[in-house]
């Protein structure tokens, strides 16, 4: 034995080679290979040896007592237990090694989260960086998640409205192998499980009230109906053994199964498709914002989620929907990931799809006031207002031929109010105009969307009448392509009493002539899209006689009776 080498339990040395405490010993090993039933079903710990280990420093660390040396090195066949090679694997019973309790850490957390130390006592919320042990219970609220660490890398993720209780949590030895058993009464949970070597290797289980699902590293989800007598498990990578009412089913990845209560478990199905979410904008400039949900073949809702990192660790966002159009609600400016699942109507959850967003929403754009949507405006250099939006500093605005605003006419970069006039005349058409808001620390945001306003033509200008002894002609400028005219002639400037209406095509009306006397015209452009403009100031009209012998003679009778 080398000098100077320190023993978990330095009160008992190894026994020298050949000794009749070594004889016994191979006694006793050969008792418990005959008995033991882990070893006569295989169940056991690979070990990898680490520089310095021995088979003596390692049965005092991690094994239930020091005798257990000698039967693991006839047990692993090891000639010299103070010289091995680092990664050697040394086989060992499950039934020798110390298991000891070990804890869970909270990594990330959101909204309502509380936890029940073994079912005693308050809730308490659950802040990031807490522990939670052995019995304890978790419960999350409609806008609660959690994602719990587990020694051996694997992570636990749970959903909102879910209640579970740690029921097990065990590490062997001094390593970082964690028995873990979870009772998930109702709720949802996303499992990530590091990979455990070995058929009989510590195991991963979930349990609800339908199923139990059992696990040595896999990736996949589990949940359970809020009355608990339905329960889904659906596999992403690996495999998971789901047991029920005594019938055990294998599902592999891509597939899930439905257990109920007193039923076994469903044979396994295979998970819907991932969506397609190409079409899906991954820039967003306005919130809350829309998202269009594909359709799957199958597929009766979506789940909808949104995080901040791929492993969506944190949920921001957690939404079972419909087919149609769901709205993700405000968040902050940055990079986000959506995930989108379809479900089928036996609430299996289908494969993933992930889009990665970027929000840009602020500072907001202004609300615009006028021109209103649809207005119609004369005047040749329109006014444009808007409201004013928290932090703003100054604006930039546009005016556009077109919606896009590709085909520009106005601008405006720097604007410092909350209005600005046209620099320039604005013929008459169809303009649109949109704002975006630069803040107090220089940013400028995204523009608002557009509004359509016109700019209608004024009035015709009519000329001068044309009178003959059939008619009157009159005529105006022509408009725009496509544009047609109002005539009207009444008897009143007020136009109540309408001797002719007409609309017409070209810019002139020709009527018969009227009798003689004062009558008042005007006329107003109606644009392509049919949209009036202003009539002109009213104009009179003289129509005179066609002869002036009648009234000669009736002035002459009027004399002759008054002599």
């Amino acid at each position: 034995m080398p000098d100077g080498r320190k023993y978990a339990t330095p009160f008992l040395a190894p026994p020298a080679p050949n000794s009749t405490h070594a004889a016994l010993m191979s006694v006793v090993l050969a008792a418990i290979l005959a008995l033991s039933p882990l070893m006569a079903s295989g169940e056991q710990w690979i070990y990898r040896m680490r520089p310095g280990d021995s088979l003596w420093s390692i049965t005092a660390q991690h094994l239930k007592h020091i005798r257990y040396w000698k039967p693991l090195q006839e047990l692993n066949g090891v000639e010299d237990p103070w010289h091995m090679l680092p990664g050697t694997e040394i086989r060992i019973p499950l039934s020798w090694v110390k298991l000891r309790p070990t804890t869970l850490i909270v990594l990330e957390v959101r909204g309502e989260v509380s936890a029940q130390s073994a079912g005693h006592g308050d809730r308490v919320p659950v802040t990031r960086g807490d522990t939670l042990s052995s019995g304890d219970f978790l419960y999350t609220g409609a806008d609660g998640s959690v994602t719990l660490g587990i020694a051996d890398g694997s992570r636990l993720s749970v959903g909102p409205d879910s209640d579970l209780q740690l029921e097990r949590l065990s590490v062997y030895g001094s390593s970082n192998h964690v028995d873990t058993q979870i009772h998930l009464m109702r709720g949802r949970t996303e499992n990530t499980v590091t990979p455990r070597t070995g058929s009989d290797a510590p195991r991963y289980e979930i349990k609800t009230p339908a199923a139990i699902a059992a696990v040595r590293g896999t990736r996949y989800r589990m949940s359970a109906h809020a009355n608990g007598d339905v329960s889904a498990t659906e596999v992403l990578e690996g495999l998971v053994g789901v047991t029920g009412s005594g019938v055990r089913r294998r599902v592999s990845a891509g597939f899930g199964a439905i257990a109920a209560v007193g039923s076994p478990p469903a044979e396994p199905k295979p998970l819907l498709a991932a969506p397609d979410l190409s079409t899906l904008p991954t820039r967003i400039e306005r919130v809350p914002f829309p998202v269009a949900l594909p359709i799957i073949a199958g597929g009766t809702a979506y789940r909808i989620q949104v995080a901040t990192d791929p492993d969506f660790r944190t949920l921001l966002f957690d939404q079972v929907t419909g087919v149609g159009t769901e709205r993700i609600p405000d968040l902050p400016d940055g990079e986000y990931i959506l995930r989108i699942r379809a479900v089928d109507a036996d609430g299996l959850e289908g494969h993933d799809s992930h889009l990665g967003l970027t929000i840009d929403a602020r500072p907001e754009a202004p609300i615009l006031v006028s021109p209103a949507p649809g207005a119609l405006i004369l005047e040749e250099k329109p006014e444009f207002r808007w409201a004013r939006p928290a932090n703003a500093a100054g604006y930039r605005l546009q005016v556009a031929r077109d919606s896009g605003f590709d085909a520009l006419v106005l601008n405006l970069t720097d604007v410092g109010a909350e209005t600005a006039l046209a620099p320039h005349t604005l013929s008459p058409g169809q303009y649109y105009w949109r704002a975006a808001t630069r803040a107090d620390d220089g940013e400028v945001g995204p523009w608002g969307d557009g509004s359509m306003f016109k700019r209608m033509p004024p009035a015709p200008d009519l000329k001068q009448p044309e009178l003959t002894d059939h008619g009157i002609s009159f005529q105006w400028a022509h408009g725009l392509p496509g544009d047609r005219y109002e005539f009207q002639f009444a008897r009143d400037q007020d136009f109540r009493d309408i001797t002719y209406r007409t609309v017409v095509s070209q810019p002139n009306v020709h009527i018969d002539r009227p009798e003689s006397g004062y009558f008042y015209i005007r006329v107003r452009t109606i644009d392509r899209a049919g949209d009036l403009g202003p009539f002109g100031t009213p104009q009179r009209v003289n129509v005179p006689p066609s002869s002036y012998w009648p009234a000669i003679f009736t002035t002459l009778f009027v004399v002759i009776l008054t002599l």
